[in-house]
């Protein structure tokens, strides 16, 4: 989420916010906009959705979840003068990560039910987070605009560790993509990570604020002050242009072949390739901070004088060669809030093959006998095995191999895998055994994420 540093905007100035929801039903337009209350009344700051949950964090610590498309909203917590504002929430391997002032983190693996504080080690702002290579990263800077910060931690829990940032800019937005982290921030900082912790700072076109940033359609989008929209395919190398008016624009995300962005005054603007955009009415006149899609819509945040408002239309699903429209393909948009069905982990076909795996392989999720794409095979007699893993090129999953003495901790090797073609558009990742420890034995697993 965009959240700008005290010295330079009051937080009363942004204190309240609405929300807007869209439904994308073509790459050339959005659908209509109808309107619902979600924790009326109370500032909403970050929205995300995962595994059929929509979940949404702002003022005083406030979170509201729903499954229904944004229709009817459940308010898990109330917004408390005790609890610290939060900024962002993301999604990734069954948790909602949120963050907010004061180096504030939230951790949910119940679908956005329960939620756990975990110890950041900073005092400093976190305004966005994100997930890539096995870890989630958040970023933010002190509370005067003087300093970035950045912290990590693994998925499934695990201490958050402090990594050094590479530069000393306030830092508003981050994304992961292409095998890499991207952040922006104050005065049109951009720095980035191959593994979230060691970070360099890149050459930006621009000294105006980047608020948000995407990754989708092969490249990264920033967006910020007076209209600015910056893209880079690599996370190097970036463009400058504009959406051509001076409009701060606060959050982008990507929807059926559309980059949305969102911004002050209710503005949203609409691009099929980043560099020419269309305005688009939200409907609403307050600021809007920040944007995500879910299955069927797209959902802004902002502020309207306490007011939550919540605009959603029908759409057509999403591609089926994407996890998300493969998923609805196959057990129906109504199922994707039951995890235990149509999770990337769970088996409904009690094949072995998980749902992520089933995906990677075009299979059918729900009809026994996918063959098992993984194994350990040896080049030569007494050479090192390799375990392998083939999938359907198309359809790449992350995959990473872990390691564990005891069958208990697992921890990821830093073994890379090599990347061959298998034919008939499969490719094979193969990775080098891990040697035993000082323990004389050690076990493997692959990790998948689609």
């Amino acid at each position: 989420m965009f959240w700008l540093p005290p010295n330079l905007v009051s937080k009363a100035a942004a204190a309240t916010f609405a929300l807007a929801v869209c439904a994308p039903v073509q790459a050339t337009a959005l659908g209509a906009w109808s309107n619902t209350r979600v924790n009326a009344g109370t500032s909403l700051g970050g929205v995300v959705f995962g595994d059929g949950v929509w979940v949404t964090v702002g003022e005083l610590g406030a979170i509201s979840r729903t499954t229904d498309s944004a229709a009817r909203w459940t308010v898990v917590s109330e917004p408390s003068a005790l609890a610290a504002t939060l900024e962002s929430v993301a999604h990734a391997c069954g948790e909602f990560v949120a963050t907010g002032e004061f180096g504030t983190i939230l951790r949910s693996a119940d679908g956005g039910i329960t939620w756990n504080a975990e110890s950041s080690g900073t005092t400093q702002f976190l305004n966005d987070v994100t997930y890539g290579e096995g870890r989630w990263v958040a970023v933010g800077g002190a509370i005067d605009g003087s300093a970035a910060a950045v912290r990590t931690s693994a998925a499934g829990g695990g201490p958050w560790l402090p990594a050094v940032p590479g530069t000393s800019a306030y830092l508003s937005g981050v994304a992961y993509g292409g095998g890499q982290f991207v952040a922006v921030g104050l005065g049109g900082a951009i720095i980035r990570s191959d593994d979230g912790t060691n970070w360099t700072a890149v050459a930006s076109p621009t000294f105006r604020y980047l608020s948000g940033i995407t990754f989708a359609d092969g490249q990264f989008v920033a967006v910020g002050q007076r209209g600015s929209v910056l893209r880079s395919e690599d996370g190097s190398s970036w463009e400058v242009g504009t959406v051509g008016v001076g409009t701060w624009l606060f959050g982008v995300t990507h929807a059926d072949g559309l980059f949305i962005a969102c911004g002050e005054g209710g503005a949203m603007y609409t691009s099929p390739d980043a560099e020419t955009w269309t305005p688009v009415a939200s409907g609403v006149a307050n600021d809007l901070f920040a944007i995500a899609r879910g299955a069927v819509e797209v959902i802004a945040v902002g502020g309207a004088e306490g007011l939550s408002v919540s605009r959603v239309a029908s759409a057509d699903p999403p591609p089926t060669d994407t996890y998300l429209g493969w998923q609805i393909a196959n057990f129906g948009a109504a199922a994707l809030a039951d995890t235990g069905l149509t999770g990337a982990a769970a088996d409904p076909d009690c094949d072995g093959i998980p749902n992520a795996v089933e995906w990677s392989q075009d299979s059918d999720p729900l009809a026994a006998g996918t063959p098992v794409p993984w194994g350990i095979s040896r080049q030569a007699p007494g050479a090192t095995a390799v375990i392998e893993y083939r999938q359907v090129t198309a359809r790449p999953l992350w995959v990473q191999l872990v390691v564990s003495d005891n069958l208990r901790d697992w921890n990821p090797s830093g073994i890379t895998a090599s990347v061959s073609d298998g034919g008939a558009g499969i490719e094979i990742l193969r990775f080098p055994e891990p040697s035993p420890t000082d323990s004389a034995r050690r076990f493997s697993q692959l990790r998948f994420e689609p």
